[in-house]
């Protein structure tokens, strides 16, 4: 009769050590997604910020571009007198 008491305890001891592993998986594969969204958070704030620069950069050169379409208007302008 001891024996499948003995069985239960070992199944159940088993069961324990195997949830304990698990629980300590589950922590750090919750820390690694911590680290990973914060990553993450990073460099999409990078990306955005680049995006923003990139933006200016582009109306920079509209602008550059305005600028010397006028001054070759002006130059033909005095050509023609």
């Amino acid at each position: 009769m001891t024996a499948w008491i003995e069985k239960l305890e070992n199944a159940v001891e088993r069961a324990s050590k195997r949830v304990r592993e698990l629980e300590t998986r589950n922590g750090d594969l919750k820390k690694q997604k911590r680290e990973l969204e914060s990553r993450l958070a990073a460099l999409e704030k990078e990306a955005a910020a680049k995006g923003d620069e990139a933006s200016s950069w582009e109306e920079e050169k509209d602008e550059i571009r305005d600028r010397v379409g006028r001054l070759a208007e002006g130059l033909e302008s005095l050509l023609e007198e």
